[in-house]
């Protein structure tokens, strides 16, 4: 689900719901995963830009 989200589909969604998670848990779960994988782009054009900087 982290390395490729598009590719979780209902045999993944079953697998969380066998180890317990709720509805709610599993679309916080992914809230959570869209988020953290949205700051790991920012930091990394952030890295980017400050490479592009010292190099002018």
């Amino acid at each position: 689900m982290i390395t490729q989200p598009a590719a979780a589909g209902k045999a993944e969604l079953n697998t969380l719901v066998t180890a317990g998670l709720s509805t709610r848990a599993i679309v916080a779960l992914a809230q959570l995963v869209a988020f953290v994988s949205y700051q790991v782009r920012v930091v990394a054009a952030l890295k980017a830009l400050q490479a592009l900087e010292q190099t002018a």
